[in-house]
């Protein structure tokens, strides 16, 4: 049985009213510059994201299968299409490894705006209300969907995720266009009419065109669910209760100390007694 570890106490020291004065100043200004720099990351990822999403469906587009390697129609068709939905789940995995970069910057930038709240703009000496004040417009304008939000983490921004769920959306599609597309071929080199039904029917990878629309739904569904699990995480209002949390067990413990330092001063020394000891004898 595996022994548990206990927890690090961290110790706080008491800070004097002049070095609070000077270090929340220089570190209200260290914070905004962290923050800046989060969200500066956040359009360099969403930048990235669409330039490699763009570059790969270019590639795609100008990728031919020669037409000398001795291929029978069918299975160029097959080939074809492999090389397609290779290309396709490419920009897939692109979308979600970037999303999930974006959403850890966005957590990081959540953490840091709690924390100015608590420990340096709820301090009356303060002259910055930045964040306060933001978070009261917000508060006025908020909706019922605004309300549930603290439940996500990018979830309710949508300038941010309208970009990845784009670019997801032209992976997810260009994967049923192309399987479509293959059975076409296949219907058209068999000399038979393109219908619907006939177009599900068809055997693509020796798999009829159901199944292979059974495997794309599957993929979307995954995709959705990564998505939105994601994008789920520590949100500014747990931030916030936290870290308020950590602010009254440190002026708990500076209370503590104060009573114990002024008990100390007003206490008689051994020297003391003694000496009153022999006066009074």
């Amino acid at each position: 049985m595996k022994a548990q570890r206990s927890r690090p106490v961290y110790p706080v020291t008491q800070q004097s009213p002049e070095a609070k004065s000077v270090g929340a100043t220089e570190e209200y200004k260290m914070l905004r510059d962290e923050i800046l720099a989060y969200m500066d990351k956040l359009q360099v990822v969403r930048n990235m994201m669409i330039v490699s999403v763009c570059a790969v469906l270019a590639f795609s587009a100008k990728v031919d299968l020669p037409a000398d390697i001795g291929l029978t129609p069918a299975a160029r068709i097959d080939l074809a299409l492999l090389q397609a939905l290779s290309f396709d789940y490419i920009v897939l995995a692109l979308v979600l490894t970037f999303f999930r970069n974006a959403v850890d910057y966005w957590i990081c930038v959540r953490k840091a705006c709690a924390y100015q709240m608590v420990f340096l703009e709820s301090d009356p000496a303060c002259a910055f209300r930045w964040e306060t004040r933001h978070q009261v417009y917000k508060d006025t304008k908020a909706t019922a969907a605004a309300r549930t939000a603290h439940r996500s983490a990018f979830f309710d921004i949508a300038s941010q995720l309208s970009c990845y769920c784009v670019c997801a959306a032209i992976g997810s599609l260009g994967m049923l266009y192309h399987l479509f597309q293959a059975a076409a071929c296949e219907l058209i080199a068999g000399g038979r009419a393109v219908t619907v039904d006939a177009l599900l029917s068809t055997d693509v990878f020796g798999l009829s065109s159901r199944w292979l629309v059974a495997i794309w739904c599957v993929t979307v569904a995954f995709t959705v669910v990564y998505l939105q699990r994601a994008s789920c995480g520590t949100s500014f209002a747990e931030f916030y209760e936290q870290y308020q949390a950590i602010k009254q067990q440190e002026e708990g413990e500076d209370a503590h100390q104060s009573c114990g330092s002024d008990a100390t001063d007003g206490a008689p020394t051994g020297g003391a007694q003694e000496n009153g000891g022999d006066q009074v004898d």
